[in-house]
Order: C-alpha cells, then structure tokens, then sequence
C-alpha cells in the first residue's frame, strides 16, 4: 500500500489513486468484507460491508496522502518504505506510512487477525475509506447525502486524528475554507486540514 503513489492534490498520479482504491478492495474482499469501489467525480470511494450481526460500526479512513517534495529531504525514495531503527523504537518510513495509510492497514489488518482465530468478521461492520482527504474531500458530503441509508451507523471509528500531541476536542471532517495572506516562509510548513496550531515568527494560526 505504501508502494502506490496515490497524491490526490496532483492530477499526475489520478491513475495511482484508483490503484490504491482497487487494492484495498481486492484486500477487503479477501478478508470476507463485501467490498467495492465507486467512482465519483474526483478520487474513488472503497465501499465494504462485513454482513454481521449487532450494532452497526462505521470505519473512516483515506487512502490518499501528500505530495513527497522537497525530496531532497528525503534519504531515499518516499514510496519504497523501509523499517528503520530509531531512538522511540522501529518505525515504518515512507510517505503515507504514519497519515493514514499506517491507521487504516492497522484496522484492516486486525480483521484478518481476527477472523483467522474465530473464522469470521469481528461484527457488523461497515468500511468507507475516501482518496481526497488530503484535499479537503470534495467529493465525500455528496457521497455520504446520497450513500446516507446504506452507511448509517449506530457509531462510527474515525482514528485520523491527533499525532502524539496535545489537541482540543474537535469534529472530524470540518473543514475552513479561507485564503490567508502571509510572508513568505523560510521552511516548510505542513498542511493541515484537520485542527492544527501552527507558530511560526510573530504570526500564530489557530485552525
């Protein structure tokens, strides 16, 4: 998964998107899930049904990530991970590995766990993981209004959320959309669309 390319900001890598979109599918349905994809107007939906018993639970999750420049601050390729040593103990390194790919191969991987000691999936369950979230999910309302009776959930698992760092409470998926003027920056600073502090001179953004 973390081999796949799927940068949803840049039109180049389109096909990479629905390759990552048909993977997870083909990986669902191995599993045991109903598993499908559904092509909307930008990145595809993967769609997958457990067709178990019990309250309903929803997973969110996304396959997309973020573009890999400036790449000269990479010490090798983004897209050919690697397990490295590391003063916290083993990490996987490659773009997508700890937003979100990490997350939701994690959930995944824990159905196969289970259903390989029990024989089946671990409830009723419902998969919906997008390919646009890194560009504010244009397509995921229009998805969700018109996918709204076969998703409805009595709760629903979202773990793309904080990364190790103190946040207040928020709503998943609410975005702002605004167009700050600033000066230039002398280094990088990450984008966030889903409640970040970032500090930076003189100028604080609350988002």
């Amino acid at each position: 998964m973390l081999r796949i390319e799927s940068i949803s900001t840049d039109p180049a890598y389109a096909d990479a998107c629905i390759d990552a979109a048909d993977w997870l599918v083909a990986q669902l349905n191995d599993i045991g899930f109903i598993a499908s994809r559904h092509d909307t107007s930008g990145h595809p939906m993967v769609v997958a049904h457990s067709g178990g018993e019990g309250r309903h639970m929803l997973f969110y999750g996304h396959y997309d990530v973020q573009p890999v420049d400036p790449l000269d601050l990479w010490d090798r390729p983004p897209s050919d991970p690697a397990i490295e040593d590391t003063p916290i103990g083993k990490i996987i390194r490659a773009r997508g590995a700890s937003d979100y790919k990490g997350q939701l191969m994690t959930f995944v991987e824990a159905c196969r766990a289970w259903k390989s000691v029990t024989g089946e999936l671990p409830g009723n369950i419902s998969i919906l993981f997008e390919g646009e979230e890194e560009s504010a999910s244009p397509s995921l309302v229009p998805f969700l209004t018109e996918h709204a009776e076969e998703l409805k959930a009595d709760f629903a698992l979202v773990c793309d959320t904080g990364y190790g760092m103190p946040t207040p409470p928020r709503s998943p998926l609410c975005y702002v959309d605004w167009q700050p003027k600033v000066s230039p920056s002398m280094r990088r600073i990450w984008t966030c669309t889903q409640g970040c502090t970032v500090d930076q001179r003189s100028t604080r953004f609350v988002c």
